[in-house]
């Protein structure tokens, strides 16, 4: 989790499997709590999820106590430039971003491990006409999705903020296209063997995938 202070810091505090429990029913997103009796160390995950050197471990004895709202914020963007996400200067953290969305594909389905997951792909562009690829996961799909198709009937743009984004290049990319392209051809077999059987006129079905973080592809 990312904890946010009365500056506007953020840092990552990570609570262990065997004390998930313990600490699950005391912390709710959104609220302001005093933490002690913690333990400090620097991160060591490739990906970093702020720009803080340092990361919180809970343990068996921290203490969590709900307080007053402090004056702490509850929302708080670090946002980067098109030019820094496209020129691959955030490949080690997580970042925000904000843009126009300007294209957009409909919901497609992946099978993964035996998962079924969902994917929405979308272009967004910023004040200077730059433009980056999209990949949005798991629940945030349908709302977003939704969102695109209201403001579509509306005939009204409609502005994404990602929050904790992540940028996938070279090799991770490739593999994600590659992926895709297969399952487009595998739907387009299926769509051509239904309209040659006279049972349809549409695609068969939509792709689609699951993640737990919101990823942005360059």
């Amino acid at each position: 989790m990312i904890l946010l202070d009365d500056k506007h810091g953020r840092i990552q505090a990570t609570i262990k499997k065997d004390l998930l429990a313990t600490y699950r029913q005391q912390i709710s997103e959104g609220e302001v709590y005093s933490f002690h009796n913690f333990f400090v160390s620097e991160p060591t995950n490739k990906l970093k999820a702020t720009r803080n050197q340092y990361k919180l471990f809970f343990l068996k004895n921290t203490i969590v106590e709900k307080i007053s709202d402090e004056g702490i914020s509850k929302f708080a963007f670090n946002f980067v430039s098109f030019d820094s996400i496209l020129n691959k200067e955030n490949e080690s953290f997580m970042f925000d971003v904000i843009g126009h969305v300007v294209e957009n594909e409909k919901i497609r389905e992946i099978v993964k491990s035996d998962k079924t997951m969902k994917l929405l792909t979308f272009v967004l562009e910023d004040l200077e006409k730059k433009r980056i690829s999209c990949a949005l996961w798991d629940a945030f799909v349908e709302k977003l999705n939704e969102a695109i198709l209201d403001a579509t009937t509306l005939k009204k743009s409609i502005v994404v903020i990602l929050q904790l984004a992540e940028l996938v290049v070279s090799g991770k990319l490739e593999a994600l296209e590659k992926e895709i392209s297969v399952l487009k051809r595998q739907l387009l077999s299926q769509a051509e063997e239904l309209q040659l059987l006279g049972l349809s006129n549409q695609p068969a079905a939509e792709i689609a995938e699951k993640r737990q973080c919101i990823e942005l592809i360059s």
